[in-house]
């Protein structure tokens, strides 16, 4: 679709998605209902939602690498209030063995 608006200009794909971006503000500027029906700015939304839905992607896709990095430190943390339990019920118990001696 970018290489539609912009065929012959050679532009890279951030600058295409920087020049749809303008687009869409001057169609938006210029009467929205008027352009939604007769100009190019139902095509201009397409390329704003699939502008959204990568930059989506991408960022779930580094949230997912930080939690599988962080992977272990999770785990470690979710035993550590077992622990904490288990060493209080020992201690409870010991005391209460020394109580009843």
């Amino acid at each position: 679709m970018l290489q539609d608006l912009y065929p012959s200009e050679g532009l890279s794909r951030a600058e295409a998605l920087a020049a749809a971006t303008r687009a869409y503000e001057e169609e938006m500027r210029a009467g929205a209902v008027r352009n939604l029906l007769s100009g190019k700015m139902v095509r201009l939304l397409l390329l704003q939602v699939q502008a959204l839905k990568l930059q989506s992607l991408r960022a779930m896709d580094t949230l997912d690498r930080l939690v599988d990095s962080n992977k272990l430190n999770l785990q470690l943390f979710a035993t550590l209030p077992a622990c904490l339990l288990a060493v209080a019920a020992s201690r409870l118990a010991r005391a209460g063995a020394t109580a009843l001696r």
